[in-house]
């Protein structure tokens, strides 16, 4: 008896050994590699004795359907599993109970469709729960329980379009939290009587349309570019150090006295203007790309950041740039006049006491004179600025022709582009009206015949003797016309 029970034990662990594969250099991780379907892995865990030192599973090759609950029973010291990129569909009823050490939990990349009775399934102490890149449209109030522990969740590239009041209770202790690339249009907590506690909010990527900032008064990094967002946004009351909220259509933006990094680039709003009250802070600053119709109320602002080291304002229609007028920070290290329209850089010959700490400057694809652009080089050069696009294998005649000649003629190939858009446009409409003319001088000639035919007939007519009545002769005349 005792030994067909060493045999069974012996035949177990080799049965689940050709699956379940160990790391060398890390003896609690363990592998399932080339499992074809849940089934198959609910087969293995049976014959599986009950594991107490494996602590993180993940899978190779696999194709699941959902996790068998099993998978926690067989293995009660688990604290991180990744069942990521194995088809997962649907949840089920895993009990983590057993698990009392579980921590992080990735299912990303799989096909979930919907989040219902999840985490309440004795997840007490996870921090780490990663749902991003599968295809959740919604998520139920049960589905994500509040636990005071979990601090990290993604549910980015997925499809969400709405989370209620009760999602964002469940899970108000979270410091980083992911919402991006879904097509959220509004959040309905914005008004909650609770605090959250996020200090990382994601929502790039979405279609909101507004935003409430007392919604994120702990947050110090705040993504939401790339929506569409409209109207004032006063952030002044806020933690922000970070702040990305380029592409959207915002009018007015006021930022707060402790942010660093601001991001407001691809702003469509024509009228759209920033509030920098007392900041002193900000060290990164990016305005590309701003149709917007005076830059004069942007720019005197900028002279308060005294730590100031990249300022990016390419992509706009500057023209002319006057490095003094504009009372740029002496702090500043790189900056960014990429296709600005540049003509002319005034005050070029002070940029050393205008700018004495620059390093990197981007000044291509502008229209440069080529009289002029050749000293402005020269006098970078010396004061040992790098120029984005200027390099060894890209000597200064190079970078010449290309920045005012070359991109002069692009300029004039544009302007010819647009004649040619507009003459196209102008041929049509000619087109249409000489069709128009036509139609109605052939019907001309159609008239003009038929009335031309009548009156050949009228003459045509054999007038008869004095006999014959007025009446008849009128009536033989109405048959004529008829006949025509």
């Amino acid at each position: 008896m005792i030994q067909m029970l060493i045999h069974l034990l012996f035949v177990t662990f080799v049965t689940a050994a050709q699956f379940c594969i160990f790391d060398t250099e890390n003896p609690t991780t363990c592998s399932f590699r080339d499992i074809t379907d849940s089934t198959h892995l609910f087969r293995i865990l049976s014959n599986n004795p009950v594991t107490s030192n494996i602590k993180k599973i993940y899978f190779q090759r696999t194709t699941l359907t959902h996790l068998p609950k099993e998978l926690t029973i067989a293995y009660t010291a688990l604290d991180e599993l990744d069942a990521s990129y194995v088809y997962l569909w649907r949840f089920t009823n895993i009990d983590f109970a057993q698990t009392t050490k579980f921590k992080k939990l990735n299912m990303s990349h799989n096909q979930i469709h919907r989040v219902s009775s999840f985490a309440s399934n004795g997840m007490i102490n996870l921090e780490n729960l990663d749902l991003s890149h599968n295809m959740i449209q919604s998520i139920d109030n049960d589905g994500i329980v509040y636990n005071e522990n979990l601090k990290y969740l993604n549910l980015s590239d997925n499809r969400i379009g709405k989370l209620d009041r009760n999602f964002f209770k469940n899970i108000r202790s979270v410091k980083i939290l992911n919402l991006s690339n879904n097509k959220i249009s509004s959040l309905s907590c914005e008004t909650c009587d609770f605090e959250m506690s996020f200090e990382e909010f994601y929502l790039q990527n979405n279609q909101l349309i507004s935003f409430n900032p007392d919604f994120i008064k702990s947050t110090f990094i705040f993504d939401v570019s790339n929506n569409a967002i409209t109207g004032e946004i006063d952030f002044s009351n806020s933690k922000l150090i970070e702040l990305n909220i380029r592409g959207n259509a915002l009018q007015y933006l006021t930022i707060n006295d402790d942010l660093e990094m601001l991001d407001a680039s691809d702003n469509t709003e024509r009228s759209f203007d920033i509030s920098f009250g007392n900041n002193k802070k900000l060290i990164s600053l990016a305005l590309a790309n701003l149709d917007i119709v005076h830059y004069e109320n942007i720019f005197a602002g900028l002279h308060q950041f005294e730590k100031l080291l990249n300022l990016d304002l390419s992509e706009n229609n500057l023209e002319f740039f006057d490095l003094k007028a504009h009372n740029l920070p002496q702090s500043l290290q790189t900056f960014n006049l990429r296709r600005t329209d540049l003509h002319s850089l005034l005050n070029w010959k002070s940029l050393y006491s205008i700018l004495p700490n620059l390093k990197e400057i981007n000044i291509v694809d502008n229209y440069f004179s080529c009289s002029e652009l050749p000293s402005i080089l020269e006098s970078l050069q010396e004061f040992n600025v790098n120029i984005s696009g200027l390099s060894a294998a890209n000597d200064k005649n190079k970078f010449v022709q290309q920045n005012c000649a070359a991109d002069s003629h692009r300029k004039r190939n544009h302007s010819k582009g647009a004649c040619v858009q507009k003459s196209s446009n102008n041929t049509i409409l000619w087109i249409l009206l000489i069709i128009c003319l036509s139609g109605y001088f052939i019907g001309a000639v159609i008239y003009a015949n038929k009335v031309y035919n009548f009156i050949e007939k009228f003459k045509s007519i054999n007038v008869p003797s004095m006999t014959v009545s007025p009446n008849n002769q009128s009536r033989n005349l109405i048959e004529e016309q008829d006949e025509v």
